[in-house]
């Protein structure tokens, strides 16, 4: 696990958030991770944490961590949701968020991580830490060149 020194801590509001200057929108990288767990055997009702990491061009890392308790029947829309806001709060464009979800796919495989109990609390890090759990391998390139 590669450790991020960069970034400041969990960004609770808005107004504490970091936007992506339009100027190096170009191209982003976007990763996102979750656990998930039953709250009782049979039940159908979860404790789902969702983590999403976006990656400027400078190389900049921007993270935000989403805690939802529900049906499990949701947990595809609930992280489609959580990174959509994820990315507008960043000040991307509403038509290259629709460009990102075109093309990426909310599946278990590849981002689904063991449950750590250690993850409570107001810090980010999936081990109770504030550091921000950084999959290099696992990030989706945005070319918006092309898209424009």
């Amino acid at each position: 696990m590669k450790e991020l020194n960069e970034y400041s801590g969990p960004t609770t509001t808005k107004k504490d958030r970091e936007m992506i200057p339009k100027e190096i929108q170009s191209k982003i990288w976007v990763d996102y991770y979750f656990m998930a767990k039953r709250f009782e055997k049979d039940v159908d009702i979860i404790s789902l944490n969702v983590w999403v990491v976006v990656k400027d061009i400078e190389g900049k890392y921007y993270g935000k961590r989403l805690r939802h308790s529900g049906h499990y029947a949701t947990w595809k829309e609930v992280i489609n949701n959580d990174i959509s806001n994820f990315l507008l709060s960043l000040q991307l464009d509403f038509g290259k968020v629709q460009y990102i979800f075109q093309n990426l796919e909310i599946k278990k495989e590849g981002h689904i991580i063991k449950y750590d109990y250690r993850q409570g609390g107001c810090y980010l890090g999936i081990d109770g830490t504030d550091k921000l759990h950084i999959r290099e391998d696992k990030f989706h390139l945005y070319d918006f060149e092309k898209f424009m």
